[in-house]
């Protein structure tokens, strides 16, 4: 009789899954009401601490392996970081310009001093993302360890505003190297405790995707173009300017002029945020795919119509309540993430130690100012 040998494939693992849960609690809508009342009896003085309620809100409904997170930010600090923008900054920017305005009698040199302050105030939005990803994220704890990043600002500005002018100049098509080249530097600097997250990828891929968008806007742009010259070669807009009478002419053309600029604004938008969901689903995705932190992985599920849903949730929301709800837009990006963003592998817990950067003691002063990137 002879012996059957069955020789089997070796069974790998699958690596653990890290779970990530975003749990509502109540209590963000009495929150909103107490900020709004406090913002408009304070005089908007006190926005720097309901902004800080609203993080910690926020931060302790995120879960990771049903952790929550916290955050220990003040609303002093941020306070502080726009008081000291405002006084050793802008204020002498503004009063420079102003002199300049005043007393320089070559129009050459007023436009001159003008691109400057532009060039510096487009660096320095840069630096104040940076610099508030890095105050967020040192106020960030989870298991009371704390995040950090622990490059330079300025070198993240510089770059920043280097493909500011590259895209400017290749009309958006370096528009994905600036995205994973600026997001390498974020997650290569991204510490959380004393352990590192790593990113590993190229704009390649983006490449297709990109393109679709780039030029599905422009065809989106040229068919919407040809509907007006089509649509005023019928003589509508003259008929209804006749019917007005002469006196009317002015009024009613501009009427006509705004209602055609409404409308062209109306049907851009759609095909665009479509397009650009689109983009966006496949960027954030692979971006996600090529994160790592020790041994985890990461990956993200968007997809288009989730975030054309999510755009247009949040811009109801900020629409008809005139902006007094953003909280609530927070808390639907914040959930979005999480209920889309997955992680696998092996996290060992006991090998983390706590961060030793430095930790700034002021807020995010320049990003309040220029109100970028502020959460």
């Amino acid at each position: 009789m002879t012996d059957a040998f069955i020789v089997s494939e070796p069974v790998t693992a699958e690596p653990p899954r890290i779970s990530i849960n975003y749990r509502p609690k109540p209590g963000l809508g009495a929150l909103v009401l107490k900020n709004i009342f406090l913002n408009f009896v304070t005089l908007f003085i006190y926005s720097f601490w309901a902004k800080t309620n609203v993080r910690k809100h926020i931060w302790s409904c995120v879960h990771i392996m049903d952790e929550p997170l916290e955050y220990t930010g003040r609303g002093i600090e941020l306070a502080l970081g726009f008081l000291i923008v405002i006084g050793f900054f802008l204020l002498p920017l503004v009063a420079l310009q102003t002199a300049f305005q005043i007393f320089a009698v070559n129009e050459f040199i007023i436009f001159g001093v003008n691109l400057l302050i532009l060039i510096v105030f487009t660096f320095l939005t840069g630096v104040a993302i940076y610099r508030a990803r890095r105050y967020r994220l040192s106020r960030t704890l989870w298991r009371g360890i704390r995040g950090t990043l622990i490059g330079s600002a300025f070198t993240y500005g510089a770059v920043r505003f280097g493909f500011l002018l590259l895209q400017s100049a290749s009309a958006m098509w370096t528009h994905p190297v600036a995205q994973v080249t600026l997001f390498s530097i974020l997650t290569g600097d991204m510490r959380f405790g004393n352990r590192p997250f790593k990113f590993q990828g190229n704009s390649g891929p983006l490449y297709g995707p990109f393109a679709i968008f780039w030029f599905g806007t422009l065809v989106a742009i040229i068919l919407i173009i040809i509907g007006i010259v089509v649509t005023a070669s019928t003589g509508v807009f003259d008929g209804l300017i006749d019917v007005t009478g002469e006196e009317d002419i002015d009024v009613m053309a501009g009427v006509i002029a705004t209602a055609a600029l409404i409308a062209v604004i109306f049907l851009l938008a759609i095909p665009y945020i479509i397009l650009r969901a689109f983009y966006t689903a496949a960027e954030i995705s692979y971006l996600a795919r090529g994160t790592r932190y020790e041994d985890v992985t990461f990956a993200m599920n968007a997809t288009t119509g989730s975030l054309v849903k999510l755009v247009f949730l949040n811009g109801i929301i900020m629409l008809f309540t005139l902006g007094l709800a953003a909280p609530f837009v927070q808390q639907n990006l914040i959930r979005y993430l999480c209920e889309r963003l997955s992680a696998s592998g092996e996290l060992d817990l006991a090998s983390i130690q706590q961060s030793q950067a430095e930790m700034d003691q002021t807020g995010e002063g320049l990003a309040e100012v220029f109100d970028v990137d502020v959460f």
